[in-house]
């Protein structure tokens, strides 16, 4: 049975059938009311089941209204003025609010009931028949009529107020209460994209609106919070509804700052320090569960770091680790001291505010695949980042993501031109992540976003050569080198401390380190300070103080667990070689741009014929008169200038392709005349004529070779 509802309407003018409903809506069967005004009215819910009921009551007037629920407020409820009149609601709880009021959808509905007794009706409501299935209504009887009025007896019928309205819904539950925070928005390509954390996995879900399904839903909470949540009269789940709900209080809640999500490691975090271990905290020492941590941060679950907080070694025992790395035969003696100190604080090395890179370096047969894989792996464990080989700079940002954990990089070769370019492109990846002030790495994406990267990492490499070629990259790592033995019963020194290092570097040892180190992490912070001043002190650069201080800092609480004195400090930087450190001073760019430019190999043509020469040499031929250099050099944008004083000068253009050219592989490809400019009496020139083009250029002391002495060896056969 199918009801349209239809209405007819004037206007004085026109009359017509229409489908919409007016604004006030009038009862069903209005003529029967009129015809049968002292009869029992039954007012039911729908037109088909006013149809059957009707069968079931052929004493009494049955009525509805059209649009159920939602449309009571607009009915024309008049003609029912002074009537005695019994309810019959549906068999589910919007039937029982329709006709006796209460909350429905978390909304007070006034019920017929109430609207009724305003008119002066006789009121009951009609108990649920036994055999109505549930959302059933009197359509969905199987009774006879005589069956039906022997079941109705005054028993049946309730006064309103005998019916206890629906509770009202809970009061809404806080955020704590949820299984979700809704964390806000972001913009992802043209669209927003809305996150979530989720209670149950610890884990941050980010969602386009269109991908608010009911299956990434359950991401978020079991499917019966949903159900019961936002029900449906017609579905389980009113799947309209959440995804509105969700998408307004993200909305509200603003743009999310995707920098307060904070993966494994160590942080500062309102004063505390805090080490995220993968499935727990350990806030100043203490083990926290990641849900009840308070923070401004989210702090992510991950694969567990299997860091130690229980049974930390004593001052007496770390010592030990230091006597055994000074056994290994280091290029200068404080290398040990100095590894043992960075392997004290890599677990740690998020809470730095400098976090210095270390290059283990040294021939076959010094040891140096001993030192990484035997000592510092395990020293480290589980919470360093392991790579190899072909690791690429885009693998290890993927790899790391929020995390502030050490990377160790094996086999850190540059055997080929490709492998020098990758490992360049490493440096040039993590030099950021020295300083934790840096700022974030930005890098776009063909879906058209825009991804944030900030490494928070500290960097151990190992190969036997550094790839080292930039400043800047010197100035952040330092080189611990390996010597090899070649002194008389250097095989039986090897095979003991083989032995030595495999009854100290045990798992139960390495768990207890790192349990001292997060135990005394606040001595650590002030070694810091101490041994900044002095090495600053010491070798002189600020720099230098900033790099050396946190591995000086680690090393010295092997040694006691009071902070150091500015007077330990200092005797220790007195004590030891810092000749690696203040010789970068020696290698600055400008001065190893110039050696490049003049030890760099070029084809030349004079009366010998075609043969290779440095251009020092043919700087040193110009500057004895010989034409063929001059022009040789003019082709490459260089000439030669002898001053009144007797002083040899070089003036270098500013933009020759051929120089260009020399240079294009170099890191000075693109700024090399600024960097030239930094050479101490160089000078800027604004015109100056290189054969037939004229171009800014930079002039440049030059010391000949000629004048260069040279040592002879006094043992060498001639």
């Amino acid at each position: 049975m199918l009801f349209r509802s239809m209405t007819y309407c004037s206007d004085g003018v026109v009359s017509q059938w229409v489908k919409q409903a007016p604004p006030t809506r009038q009862l069903y069967n209005r003529h029967e009311l009129a015809k049968r005004p002292s009869e029992i009215v039954m007012l039911v819910e729908g037109e088909k089941a006013a149809e059957s009921a009707k069968k079931l009551c052929p004493d009494m007037v049955v009525t509805t209204w059209h649009g159920g629920v939602e449309a009571i407020h607009q009915v024309n409820w008049r003609p029912l003025t002074g009537k005695r009149v019994i309810l019959w609601p549906d068999n589910d709880l919007a039937g029982q609010v329709c006709m006796n009021g209460g909350f429905l959808k978390d909304r007070q509905i006034k019920g017929i009931a109430q609207y009724l007794s305003e008119l002066s009706c006789t009121i009951r409501v009609l108990k649920i028949h036994p055999s109505l299935p549930p959302k059933g209504d009197a359509a969905d009887l199987t009774l006879t009529p005589a069956e039906f009025q022997q079941w109705m007896t005054p028993d049946c019928m309730l006064l309103p107020a005998e019916i206890a309205p629906p509770a009202p819904p809970p009061t809404p539950p806080t955020e704590d209460d949820l299984p979700f925070r809704i964390m806000g928005f972001l913009k992802s390509g043209d669209a927003p994209a809305y996150v979530f954390y989720a209670k149950a996995t610890k884990m941050l879900h980010i969602f386009k609106a269109a991908n608010l399904t009911t299956t990434n839903l359950m991401t978020l909470a079991p499917l019966n919070y949903w159900e019961q949540t936002f029900p449906s009269t017609k579905t389980k789940l009113d799947i309209n509804a959440a995804v509105n709900y969700l998408i307004q209080k993200a909305t509200a809640r603003g743009i999310f700052d995707p920098t307060r999500v904070r993966g494994r490691g160590a942080w500062l975090d309102d004063n505390r320090v805090v080490i995220h271990a993968g499935k727990h905290l350990i806030v100043d020492g203490v083990v926290t569960p990641l849900s009840t941590f308070s923070s401004d941060f989210i702090y992510e679950q991950s694969r567990e770091l299997h860091l130690s907080t229980t049974d930390p070694l004593a001052a007496s025992e770390s010592r030990k680790l230091l006597t055994l790395l000074n056994r290994f035969n280091w290029e200068r003696r404080a290398n040990g001291y100095l590894l043992a100190g960075w392997c004290v604080i890599a677990p740690i090395c998020g809470v730095l505010s400098w976090r210095p890179h270390l290059w283990l370096t040294g021939a076959a047969g010094t040891g140096k695949t001993t030192v990484y894989r035997t000592i510092m792996r395990k020293l480290i464990g589980s919470c360093a980042l392991a790579v190899q080989g072909d690791t690429t700079a885009a693998g290890i940002r993927q790899a790391l993501q929020h995390d502030a954990v050490p990377v160790l990089f094996d086999e850190a070769e540059g055997d080929s031109a490709s492998d020098q370019q990758r490992m360049q492109n490493i440096l040039i990846a993590i030099r950021g992540a020295s300083s934790s002030d840096s700022g974030q790495v930005i890098k776009g994406s063909g879906a058209g976003n825009h991804m944030t990267y900030e490494l928070q990492s500290m960097f151990a490499f190992s190969s036997i050569s550094p790839q080292l070629k930039q400043q800047a990259d010197r100035r952040r790592t330092t080189i611990l080198s390996l010597t090899r033995d070649r002194s008389e019963g250097a095989e039986i020194r090897w095979k003991q401390l083989a032995a030595e290092i495999n009854g100290l570097i045990t798992p139960s040892f390495c768990n207890r380190l790192q349990a001292r180190t997060i135990r005394l992490i606040h001595v650590i912070m002030k070694n810091i300070d101490t041994f900044k001043a002095a090495a600053t002190e010491v070798i002189g650069d600020i720099n230098m103080g900033d790099q050396l201080a946190p591995i000086l800092a680690g090393a010295f609480i092997l040694k006691q667990d009071e902070p150091a004195t500015i007077e330990q400090a200092r005797n220790f930087m007195r004590e030891n070689d810092w000749s690696e450190e203040t010789s970068l001073d020696e290698s600055k760019d400008e001065l190893r741009l110039r050696a490049y430019i003049l030890e760099s190999i070029i084809e030349v043509e004079d009366q010998h014929g075609r043969h290779h020469k440095s251009i020092q040499e043919i700087c040193d031929d110009s500057i004895r008169g010989s034409n063929d250099a001059q022009k040789r050099l003019l082709r490459i944008g260089i000439k030669t200038q002898s001053e009144i004083t007797g002083a040899k000068s070089l003036i270098i253009s500013n933009s020759n392709t051929q120089l260009a050219r020399l240079l294009k592989d170099t890191p000075w490809n693109t700024s090399y005349a600024k960097i030239l400019a930094r050479l101490p009496n160089s000078e800027k020139i604004d015109s100056t004529r290189f054969g037939a083009t004229t171009s800014r250029a930079v002039k440049i002391p030059f010391i000949s070779a000629e004048h260069t002495p040279i040592d002879f060896d006094p043992d060498a056969p001639f």
